[in-house]
C-alpha cells in the first residue's frame, strides 16, 4: 500500500504513574461520563496496568474506564485491576467464553453511554492531555464523526523508537475529501482515535469479521462522517513480539483484500480503488511466496497487473513485481532470503530484539 507517514526518529523513556497516585476522582460524575474508555484484553496482558495508569493520568477526569476481558475469568487481570476497584469509574467486564476479536471490539462499544468513545487496547498508552484535546475538538467540530493524531511507536519496554505523523489534512476534512485517503491507506493506528457514539450508532455500532476490521469501521465512518486530524503525537503504539500485527504479519495483504470486499458498496474514485486493489493483490503475492506458495503467488500477481497494469512502469511499485519474480525463479532461497529481509525491516520498525521473534520468520 502507498505510505502516506511523516516519521522522525526519537528516544524518550517514559515512566509509568504509580498505581497508587491516581484514584480518587471528585470532579467527575461517574454516572454521566464524557468519554467510555474501553480496554480489550485476552488473557496474558503483561501491559494493562500502563495502558490504565495512563487513563488514570488524563487532565479531563470526565470518564468511564471498562476492561473487556475476552475468555474466561483471569486471575492476572483480577489481580492488575484490584488497587483501583475503589474508584466507581473503574468496571470489568468478563465474556466467560472465547469471542472473535471483533466481536469483543463490538460489546465494548455498545456498552455504556457517553458521548465519546475511545478504545485503549491493553499494551498501548495516552499522554495526559489525549481526552481533554479531543473532546475539545469533536464539541467545536459536530460535523466530525471521529478524531485522530499521531502517535509514537514504543517498544516492549516502553521506550520510544520514533514518532509517526500520517499525511493527512490537519483539522476537519470533509468527507469526500477523507473516504479516499483512508480507503487507501489505514492511517489511523489503534490509539489515536475517539469517535462520536452517534457516529458510532450511524453506522451500525459494529465491527466487521475481518481481520483488518478497525480499518474497515474508519472507512465506514469516513463515508458517512467528516473526519478530524491532530498534528500532535499524544498516544503511544506499542510494538512486541506477541501482539496481533507480528504474529500475523503475513496476513496483512489478505485483510486489505477483505476490506476492500467489505467496502465495495461505498462511493470511492475509480483510480483510487483499483491503485488500492491492485496494491494489495502485489503484497498478497509477497506474503504468498514467503509462505511458500507458488500457485497463490501467481494468482495474485496477476491480478495486481490485470487490475492495475501501470504497476509495471510505478518505480514502487515495480520494484516489488521484480522482487516476487525473482523470489519465483531463484526458489526456496529465494524464499528465505525475502523472509530474512522482511522480518528485519520489521524489526528495524518496531524496535523490537531479536530475540523471542523466531516465529516471525517463515521456515
Amino acid at each position: 500500500m502507498a505510505q502516506r507517514y511523516r516519521t522522525s526518529t526519537m528516544r524518550l523513556a517514559v515512566r509509568p504513574h504509580s498505581s497508587e497516585e491516581m484514584h480518587d476522582s471528585t470532579t467527575a460524575d461517574p454516572e454521566k461520563p464524557s468519554v467510555d474508555v474501553c480496554v480489550p484484553t485476552l488473557g496474558n496482558a503483561p501491559y494493562l496496568t500502563e495502558a490504565i495508569e495512563s487513563v488514570f493520568a488524563q487532565t479531563l477526569s470526565s470518564w468511564r474506564l471498562v476492561v473487556f476481558e475476552n475468555g474466561p475469568a483471569s486471575e492476572e487481570v483480577h489481580r492488575i485491576l484490584a488497587p483501583y476497584r475503589k474508584d466507581r469509574r473503574v468496571h470489568h467486564r468478563v465474556i466467560g467464553e472465547t469471542i472473535t476479536m471483533s466481536a469483543n471490539w463490538t460489546r465494548a462499544i455498545q456498552d455504556g453511554n457517553a458521548p465519546h468513545v475511545a478504545i485503549l487496547h491493553d499494551d498501548d498508552r495516552w499522554d495526559p492531555e489525549f481526552l481533554s484535546r479531543r473532546v475539545r475538538f469533536l464539541e467545536s467540530n459536530p460535523q466530525c464523526g471521529f478524531v485522530f493524531g499521531g502517535y509514537k511507536v514504543i517498544n516492549e519496554a516502553g521506550d520510544a523508537i520514533r514518532s509517526v505523523q500520517p499525511d493527512f489534512p490537519s483539522g476537519s476534512s470533509h468527507s469526500a475529501v477523507a473516504l479516499p485517503i483512508l480507503y487507501e491507506t489505514c492511517l489511523v493506528c489503534p490509539p489515536t482515535p475517539l469517535v462520536r457514539r452517534e457516529a458510532y450508532d450511524a453506522v451500525g455500532a459494529e465491527f466487521k469479521e475481518v481481520f483488518l476490521t478497525d480499518h474497515e469501521m474508519w472507512i465506514r465512518l469516513a463515508a458517512q462522517f467528516d473526519v478530524g486530524y491532530l498534528q500532535v503525537c499524544d498516544s503511544e503504539y506499542r510494538f512486541h513480539p506477541t501482539q496481533t500485527t507480528a504474529k500475523k504479519r503475513l496476513e496483512i495483504g489478505r485483510g486489505h483484500l477483505e476490506v476492500i470486499g467489505a467496502t465495495g458498496h461505498l462511493s470511492i474514485p475509480t483510480t483510487v480503488r483499483r491503485r488500492t486493489h491492485a496494491n494489495a493483490h502485489l503484497l498478497s503475492a509477497i506474503d504468498s511466496v514467503e509462505l511458500g506458495r507458488r500457485r497463490e503467488t501467481l494468482s495474485h500477481l496477476q491480478s495486481a497487473i490485470r487490475t492495475q497494469p501501470v504497476l509495471l512502469v510505478t518505480p514502487g511499485s515495480v520494484a516489488r513485481v521484480l522482487l516476487v519474480l525473482l523470489a519465483l525463479v531463484v526458489g526456496d532461497r529465494g524464499r528465505r532470503v525475502l523472509a530474512a529481509l522482511r522480518v528485519r525491516r520489521f524489526l528495524k520498525r518496531t524496535g523490537t530484539n531479536r530475540a523471542g521473534v523466531e516465529h516471525l520468520v517463515t521456515r
